[in-house]
């Protein structure tokens, strides 16, 4: 179960950074955005994994 969370995670990663440089080609910086998203959004699930146990 947990391989399918990951390539889902993954994939949709990948689709985001896909449709970036589509429709923002000419700033490169816009494919560090769904990273950054799913960069920032690990730790706060731990966080919020901890204080709510």
């Amino acid at each position: 179960m947990g391989a399918d969370l990951f390539g889902s995670c993954a994939e949709s990663t990948c689709a985001a950074m896909v449709i970036s440089a589509v429709v923002f080609a000419a700033d490169p910086n816009a494919l560090l955005y769904p990273i950054l998203i799913s960069a920032v959004g690990i730790p706060i699930s731990l966080v919020t994994k901890l204080l709510l146990v």
